[in-house]
């Protein structure tokens, strides 16, 4: 990465956790748990997915690192989407499926709780971002709705996807029926 790469992940990804604090910040338990409808995520949901999306990125990182440079025709692949992910991931206008469920927060028994462990593991892909001297652009694999992405632009992903979650975390608050405490 150069180093003006690295400062928008390492920005996005330091930004995203700071929204997501305060998009969270003194709600009760009542809140953490509230669901607008049966089909919709509650805010402890949004945590524990940003979490299991965070744990499920970086090992893959981590994998894909160890077997070595991609296909250089995958990698072309890759090249230029920083802008349109930038747009298009944090905008909450198309909704899609993720791959995984969150299972109702049963590990995120609290705000506090599932806002920390959150943060331990953002730490550890921003420690990543910060020191790693890998030539990420050489490494892919592929996003079920983007395709071949680059190591680089899956750190960048994990902010954004945050950003994205935060957003809809807005969303149910903004719901009429939102607990007021």
């Amino acid at each position: 990465m150069t180093i003006e790469e690295r400062g928008q992940v390492c920005s996005r990804l330091e930004s995203s956790l700071q929204a997501l604090a305060e998009e969270t910040k003194g709600l009760s338990d009542l809140q953490w748990r509230f669901k607008p409808d049966p089909d919709s995520w509650s805010v402890a949901q949004c945590v524990e997915h940003l979490a299991d999306v965070e744990v499920s990125v970086y090992g893959r990182v981590q994998s894909i690192m160890q077997e070595g440079f991609s296909d250089p025709a995958l990698c072309q692949e890759a090249l230029g989407k920083e802008v349109f992910l930038s747009r298009a991931v944090p905008k909450r206008g198309r909704k899609v499926q993720a791959p995984k469920q969150p299972g109702g927060a049963a590990g995120f028994s609290s705000l506090a709780g599932g806002l920390e462990a959150f943060a331990q593991l953002r730490g550890v892909t921003l420690w990543f971002a910060q020191t790693t001297d890998a030539e990420l652009e050489k490494y892919v694999y592929p996003h079920f709705v983007f395709g071949q992405l680059n190591l680089q632009q899956w750190l960048l992903m994990l902010g954004l996807h945050c950003e994205r979650h935060t957003a809809q975390i807005g969303e149910i608050k903004a719901n009429p029926e939102f607990p007021t405490a």
